[in-house]
């Protein structure tokens, strides 16, 4: 089993297109996030030319992180962020690349590390300079259904409101997950990300098993107690039966020497 690497990532990118047309588009949730994290550490995006997008620094937990939206359109994002890399000397696992997602319900987010590009515009070109070794964020905007809706579901289609409100509150909560992130690492913020949220019923029988669980533990202590209390006290009857086989000893000696006296 691979080790997977644990650094802190030092560049994050949010893949989607240019332009007023695609800001509200599934296809550009990637650059939503990117702002969410912006606005939560108070830093502005600037135009920079040589990188070929937009770029803002935040800190979190002492870490400097540049924050890149490639404005090169979709298919040439690898262009930008291999420039931001090259200048800044980033390695790939340091990347966090946030994309749309067809494979995942909407608003769910998963973090995966490595892997092929699946059919993603953005990912493939990133792969062809940077390798297949980086952070991904992938977020749910599910699937048509129909592979020849694919283009316009991503690019043409505004995102509905309610999808909307579910994609932003799973940038939320991965946002929220930063500093832990920053701190322990990503496999520990994976498995609070990734635990499954639970419904009313399953979150009272989950309830149950732990009050179950936390009985039996109780039980198991005090058995276990009782059993040390039982081990202490067993310990002190070697001392009880010597000083009463020493008082036996004594009342036999005595009476002995009482016969003697009387058969003199």
């Amino acid at each position: 089993m691979s080790i997977l690497p644990n650094n802190p990532p030092k560049l994050i990118v949010g893949l989607g297109n240019p332009g007023a047309e695609y800001q509200y588009t599934r296809h550009n949730v990637g650059v939503w996030f990117v702002h969410s994290l912006a606005r939560r550490y108070g830093a502005d995006f600037k135009l920079e030319k040589k990188f070929q997008g937009e770029i803002a620094e935040i800190v979190i937990k002492g870490h400097k992180i540049r924050l890149l939206f490639p404005i090169t359109f979709m298919n040439l994002s690898g262009q930008s962020v291999r420039a931001v890399c090259d200048y800044y000397q980033i390695e790939p696992e340091e990347i966090l690349v946030a994309h749309d997602e067809l494979d995942l319900a909407v608003g769910d987010m998963r973090l995966k590390f490595s892997g092929g590009h699946g059919g993603h515009n953005g990912l493939r070109d990133t792969s062809q300079h940077m390798g297949k070794d980086y952070w991904r964020l992938r977020i749910g905007v599910d699937h048509p259904g129909n592979k020849k809706q694919v283009s316009n579901y991503l690019t043409k289609n505004k995102t509905p409101r309610k999808e909307e409100e579910l994609i932003l509150v799973g940038i939320d909560k991965v946002v929220k997950l930063f500093e832990k992130l920053m701190h322990e690492g990503y496999e520990k913020t994976m498995h609070t990300l990734h635990q499954k949220a639970l419904s009313p019923e399953e979150l009272a029988e989950e309830e149950k098993r732990l009050a179950a669980k936390k009985a039996k533990k109780e039980a198991w202590l005090k058995k276990k107690a009782e059993a040390n209390a039982e081990k202490k006290q067993n310990a002190k009857k070697p001392d009880n039966i010597k000083e009463k086989n020493l008082i036996n000893k004594t009342v036999l000696q005595l009476a002995m020497e009482k016969a003697k006296r009387e058969e003199e």
